[in-house]
């Protein structure tokens, strides 16, 4: 069975930049990137790598922000730690979070 023709359907998403570095910019994009990649790929390794590659940049995210910063550091160390444990009890359950609208 086939198609006559293919439309690509695009989702825009718009963030509001105002207050961000141009690092936090380049990190934004990349994790948009990442997660795409992560959710549509069909190789085994690409999965992984992207899946670790979302957390790093994630946790880059985290490190570098305002209030992370601020603090020199100290929170957010503190904010991965308590992520990695909520994302440990994740791991373990059978279903995944789901967010409907």
């Amino acid at each position: 069975m086939g198609f006559l023709g293919t439309t690509s359907s695009k989702s825009k998403i718009e963030l509001d930049t105002d207050g961000l570095s141009a690092q936090h910019i380049r990190l934004l994009k990349t994790l948009n990137h990442v997660v795409k990649l992560t959710m549509t790929t069909e190789y085994e390794d690409e999965f992984f790598e992207s899946s670790a590659e979302f957390i790093k940049t994630w946790a880059s995210l985290i490190k570098q922000s305002d209030f992370a910063e601020r603090n020199e550091g100290f929170y957010a160390d503190q904010a991965l730690e308590y992520a990695a444990d909520i994302l440990e009890e994740n791991i373990s359950k059978k279903s995944a979070v789901n967010y409907d609208n």
